[in-house]
């Protein structure tokens, strides 16, 4: 049987980390009142209005999705996150269709918040010149719409023959989509996310 002393540290540690919560989520609240979104936005374009020091926190929070939130940075990343889904189901069905969708689909929409925020991240990276979505919810990931700077591309990486080669020699920005980024990720050819640089960092 647990001690008096464990019962009462277990209940002040549970108080402490719910008080760490509350104020997290405070602080997104500001941010959506600050940047406010509109239901006619899409996610793209709300993301595309925060701050950086905001993927700071974000980064956090894509790192350690799936896994234990080890520091307090780390858990206000993952809070970011999972109520950036809401907050774009909200943008795209309104509240009664959004809790729902949340409470049905809630690691789908926060995989695709994530990938949203990768690629904005990417923009702001100086690799893509900008991305779009049809459908942030359904659409495949691999299909949502990007532009590549072609002088993020490390050419030397790309094979002899590949196909984009030419156009990204010719061209200043080139069309593609997720799956061409991916593909580029994987051979180096261009940066991984971790790899970005990130202003705002504290």
């Amino acid at each position: 049987m647990a001690s008096t002393h464990t019962v009462q540290a277990n209940a002040i540690s549970d108080n402490s980390s719910a008080t760490e919560l509350d104020i997290y989520a405070g602080e997104f609240a500001k941010l959506v009142n600050r940047y406010a979104p509109s239901r006619t936005d899409a996610p793209s374009d709300w993301l595309g209005r925060l701050p950086d020091e905001a993927f700071h926190y974000y980064d956090r929070g894509i790192s350690t999705f799936g896994g234990e939130a080890q520091s307090p940075i780390d858990r206000r990343g993952r809070l970011y996150l999972v109520h950036t889904a809401l907050l774009f189901m909200w943008m795209s069905w309104g509240k009664t269709t959004a809790r729902e969708r949340f409470q049905s689909d809630a690691h789908k929409g926060t995989c695709r918040t994530a990938s949203l925020i990768t690629l904005e991240h990417y923009k702001r990276g100086g690799v893509l010149a900008g991305y779009k979505t049809y459908d942030w919810f359904f659409q495949p990931v691999e299909e949502w719409t990007i532009s590549l700077n072609s002088s993020s591309v490390t050419l030397d990486a790309l094979p002899p023959d590949a196909d984009i080669r030419s156009p990204l020699q010719e061209k200043s920005t080139i069309r593609g989509t997720v799956k061409l980024l991916s593909r580029l990720r994987s051979i180096k050819a261009v940066p991984t996310r971790s790899a970005l640089p990130i202003t705002g960092k504290t």
